[in-house]
């Protein structure tokens, strides 16, 4: 019995120690298990790291002078420091004109200068200068505006141009926001240049298709306006991600998208249990560069929007891209009306007649006939008729209808301003553009 006693002490000892060995063999297989869930997880969730590039800003920059004019400028003739234009009369402009000549002379003195926007690379960037660019665009339009009135049309033509040049500046080192003022400030020169091209003389009309060209020559594409925004979504998303509350922080981001009484979307907030910073930031990154690939082709063959990666961060943050690219190809097709127009008024007064084809005015009045920003890369339209001519673009629909607007043809106001990505038929001169 005592023989059994100790064999059986033995083999329980022994039962032991390979239960000890299995459990140790548990434990450590758990420990790493645990190790590279954890360790997994935190290369999943890890904020990644960039290097963006710091443009090098020039000195002396437009940017002051065009920031300290626009903080000068009041719009009203009275008390109120801003009244609608179309509230204003002649003589009440010519009074806001008289007020602002040191704001105009500080911002003409900027225009012979290179112009960069500071860097802004946080979702908490503020842009108050803008403002201002709006308000200087919209006086000067009052100057032209006077200027015309008292017969001065060459001077009324080079202070829409102004405006203008203020506009195609305005992006430089900027981003969308810096694009959509641009355009705006762009836009309201050129309606009232249209009104004044009729009045020029040859040689007035000359050199403002000369100067609409140099203006049109530094132009910041869509695409790189597109790569401004990307580095701004990327600085800015980073600085957020590294937050250990990110996802808070994003639902409260974007809680006013959805619900203006709401401090916190729960829906962003639910969405992104499931996605890491790296993802988020991967698609970002990877939808921006796909926009900006597409950018860089002409308009009607440009390849459809990338899709809207599934997170809610990119959802909220993208889809306002196409818009905003829409716009500035309006605009872009305005200014290409424009300079051929001017160009037109100088053929006629010199030759006594409008020429068979655009190429006539090359190399004289234009270095090049004006791409159409929907026309696939090709010129834009024209025609003679007679003793005038038809001139246009084919319009969003990359559609040539012979000059035919199929919209609202009889449309008075600034129809420019109306047309929409869905629009059909073509963008004339002298019925979609005044």
């Amino acid at each position: 019995m005592a023989e059994i006693g100790i064999g059986g002490a033995a083999a329980s000892s022994m039962l032991g120690v390979r239960l000890g060995r299995r459990a140790r063999r548990c434990l450590l297989v758990s420990g790493v298990t645990a190790l590279s869930l954890v360790s997994g997880y935190c290369w999943w969730d890890a904020v990644p790291s960039l290097q963006l590039p710091t443009p090098t800003m020039p000195s002396p920059n437009a940017f002051a002078d065009f920031t300290c004019a626009g903080s000068l400028v009041r719009e009203s003739a009275g008390p109120a420091k801003t009244i609608p234009e179309k509230d204003l009369t002649l003589s009440q402009k010519r009074v806001v004109v008289a007020q602002n000549q040191e704001a105009l002379r500080i911002f003409r003195q900027g225009l012979d200068y290179p112009y960069m926007a500071p860097v802004k690379r946080s979702f908490t960037a503020t842009f108050p200068y803008f403002a201002g660019y709006r308000s200087l665009a919209r006086v000067l339009r009052m100057e032209a505006q006077v200027k015309a009135a008292d017969g001065d049309y060459a001077g009324a033509a080079q202070s829409d141009l102004d405006a203008i040049q203020l506009g195609e500046m305005t992006p430089r080192g900027s981003m969308i926001i810096g694009k959509l003022v641009g355009v705006a400030c762009a836009s309201i020169g050129m309606k009232d240049l249209w009104a004044v091209v009729p009045r020029l003389t040859a040689e007035q009309a000359r050199d403002a298709a000369a100067r609409l060209q140099r203006i049109e020559a530094n132009r910041v594409s869509w695409a790189s306006t597109l790569q401004g925004e990307e580095w701004f979504g990327q600085a800015s998303l980073l600085e957020v991600l590294r937050s250990p509350n990110w996802r808070h922080d994003m639902a409260v981001a974007f809680s006013m998208n959805y619900e203006p009484d709401s401090s916190f979307n729960w829906d962003v907030w639910r969405g992104l249990q499931l996605c890491s910073r790296r993802e988020v930031l991967d698609h970002y990154i990877s939808y921006m560069d796909e926009s900006i690939a597409a950018a860089r082709l002409p308009y009607s063959v440009t390849r459809p929007a990338p899709r809207v990666p599934n997170d809610p961060v990119s959802e909220n943050m993208l889809p306002v891209l196409s818009s905003a690219g829409f716009r500035d190809a309006i605009e872009e097709t305005e200014s290409s009306l424009l300079m051929t127009a001017l160009a037109l008024r100088t053929y006629r007064l010199e030759h006594g007649a409008y020429p068979d084809g655009l190429e006539q005015l090359t190399p004289g009045l234009l270095q090049r006939v004006p791409v159409d920003p929907f026309g696939n890369g090709r010129a834009i339209r024209y025609r003679r008729t007679g003793a005038t001519y038809v001139l246009y673009s084919v319009g969003p629909d990359a559609k040539d209808d012979g000059g035919v607007l199929s919209t609202n043809p009889k449309a008075t106001e600034y129809a420019l301003r109306r047309i929409q990505l869905q629009s059909r038929g073509d963008i004339v001169a002298g019925i979609d553009v005044p």
